[in-house]
């Protein structure tokens, strides 16, 4: 490929990044490519929830298939551009092309684009039943995470506190097994038809672990009754562990992506002077790291005076003013 060629190719990967990944409030194009997936993810979860009753499915099978093909096909091409476009993200600086796809696609939103069209592919290259590939279909509504920056910070959230959740989600498996254990040896004769065996006592254990608490089985004996009160106490920390995890990985992901935007403004205000095209640039940066609107490079520049000077203009008609050196005399 021929120099030109090759910076018209990077050009239009870059733009093809902005467009899909970068989604800045004053790219309209982007914002209009967002509006359009959106709506296509509500369209095509309502036509698998359509497809679902008997008499639609019967009736218009074909037009359910043609629907569901065309929602595929424009669902991969946008998994393929947004690979093919990630060596243009900043998050994937200094890395080969190859290597910022591969991370790229092992990221939590580029597998759930991937979830959202296998089923398809499944269905018609393994003969898999659709039937029982419609219930994974609908994860497509996961893709909805992408535009909403809660959405967002929270996937990042749990990927980045993945072994931390690995490890409170273990030890309530464990007192899960534990609370199955003791209370079928201490209720399985006065009730075995509800505590017969560990695997049957296991739906009240998670039942009073999560303090959900229905009360359709319970304890009879009094150990069984001091037991269950026991592990509910338990139930009521172990619970909270994932909540707590999450809002203590929601504030360091705020401080990382904090501190990685003050790096940036104080990388670009080296020389002392803050330009637009480098306003521009930490504009998209913070868009891209998913910061409020409110932590934007006018506020830093104000603080740190270093905006570049614009020029005066008119209020009325919009025209450059040139200013005027002050009289030497008083004013009459």
């Amino acid at each position: 490929m021929s120099g030109r060629g090759a910076a018209a190719q990077a050009r239009l990967r870059r733009r093809t990044a902005e467009v899909l990944e970068l989604s800045r409030p004053d790219d309209r194009l982007g914002r209009m490519v967002d509006l359009g997936l959106a709506a296509l993810i509500f369209f095509s979860v309502v036509d698998v929830i359509l497809e679902s009753i008997p008499r639609l499915e019967r009736a218009y099978w074909d037009l359910f298939v043609a629907v569901e093909a065309v929602v595929v096909a424009i669902f991969t091409l946008e998994y393929a551009l947004r690979l093919w476009s990630a060596p243009e993200l900043e998050r994937h600086a200094g890395c080969p092309p190859w290597r910022a796809r591969l991370r790229h696609a092992l990221t939590p939103l580029l597998l759930i684009d991937l979830v959202a069209i296998l089923p398809f592919y499944l269905g018609y290259l393994l003969g898999l039943d659709l039937r029982f590939l419609r219930v994974v279909r609908l994860l497509r509504l996961l893709k909805l995470t992408r535009y909403s920056a809660a959405g967002r910070v929270l996937l990042d959230v749990i990927y980045a506190e993945r072994r931390v959740f690995f490890a409170a989600f273990s030890l309530l498996f464990t007192a899960l097994i534990l609370a199955s254990g003791g209370i079928y040896y201490l209720e399985r004769e006065a009730q075995p038809e509800a505590f017969g065996s560990i695997p049957a006592a296991m739906y009240w254990a998670i039942v009073t672990l999560t303090t959900v608490g229905y009360g359709d089985v319970t304890p009879v004996t009094p150990g069984g009754k001091f037991f269950a009160a026991v592990v509910g106490a338990i139930g009521v920390a172990l619970v909270a562990l994932p909540s707590a995890i999450l809002a203590s990985g929601f504030v360091e992901s705020l401080h990382r992506r904090r501190a990685r935007y003050r790096s940036l403004v104080d990388a670009a205000a080296a020389d002392g002077v803050i330009t637009e095209e480098e306003r521009r640039r930490l504009e998209a940066a913070r868009a891209e790291l998913e910061l409020p609107e409110t932590e934007d490079l006018e506020a830093l520049a104000k603080l740190e005076g270093l905006a570049e000077p614009r020029p005066l203009r008119c209020p009325h008609c919009g025209a450059a003013l040139h200013e005027s050196a002050p009289p030497d005399g008083p004013m009459q």
